[in-house]
């Protein structure tokens, strides 16, 4: 039995603007995400996948708000690497784990949001947000045991 899970405590998403015009801006964004998949059968083990992500995008605001329109839409776009890490540890075989993969892959995000604007600086509002982001993790041996090589005498007589 296996079960997976993300991480209870990230460091999350941090994201910087520039707004070039009313309309317009850019955007850097680092992205940080753990996903650990937990084995139950057999000996047991942990699987880590954890990625950071740099994302470089621009932000459109075809509908800004004004002074008699207080709504606001905005669509976003951001793309770049994301350094990911494959380790796997064994639970009887202490904390320590071995790194199996380590890759960098392209990831994108597209982002649409809505805010309705109740004065210039107070504003309620939603978004909608799809990632790309996909680990493949590759094959790995988790535990060889190597039995000693031996002869056994299979002939003679049954009393021996």
């Amino acid at each position: 039995m296996a079960y997976s899970y993300r991480s209870m405590f990230s460091l999350g998403r941090v994201t910087m603007a520039y707004q070039w015009s009313r309309k317009l801006a850019a955007e850097v964004e680092l992205y940080v995400t753990n996903y650990t998949t937990k084995d139950y059968a057999g000996f047991g083990s942990d699987e880590a996948v954890s990625s950071t992500s740099l994302l470089f995008g621009l932000t459109f605001k075809p509908l800004a708000p004004a002074s008699l329109q207080p709504h606001s839409i905005e669509i976003g776009a951001a793309a770049g690497p994301s350094w990911i890490r494959t380790s796997v540890s064994e639970w009887w075989g202490g904390e320590d784990s071995t790194v199996i993969d380590q890759r960098t892959k392209w990831t994108a995000r597209v982002r649409v949001s809505y805010d309705y604007h109740f004065s210039p600086w107070f504003s309620i509002g939603v978004f909608g947000e799809y990632r790309w982001l996909q680990a493949d993790v590759p094959s790995y041996v988790m535990t060889e045991v190597t039995l000693p090589a031996r002869t056994i005498t299979m002939g003679g007589s049954p009393a021996d």
